[in-house]
């Protein structure tokens, strides 16, 4: 697929209302996505069962662009970015 496909594909998905958007997002910042994230979540418990040895660690994923939820950390360097925290097992590939 070309990447012009893609962005006009893309450009066109949503996965919200977005007439009662405004009103779930004082609540919750994920409220855009919230309902295809659940459903994600929902699927990687059922599909991924981790070995004996897991280890938890965080990571920035850099992004400028505009997030709610977009954190600064000195240390790291992108410095801008959505803060995840990864749960990896040795086995995972």
């Amino acid at each position: 697929m070309s990447r012009s496909r893609f962005q006009n594909i893309i450009s066109c998905l949503r996965f919200d209302d977005k007439t009662t958007r405004e009103e779930r997002k004082r609540t919750d910042k994920f409220a855009a996505i919230r309902e295809i994230w659940s459903f994600f979540q929902d699927n990687l418990q059922t599909c991924y069962t981790p070995g004996p040895n897991v280890t938890i660690d965080e990571r920035l994923l850099s992004f400028r662009g505009k997030c709610p939820f977009r954190q600064f950390m000195p240390k790291k360097p992108g410095r801008y970015g959505l803060k995840l925290w990864l749960c990896v097992d040795v086995d995972s590939h």
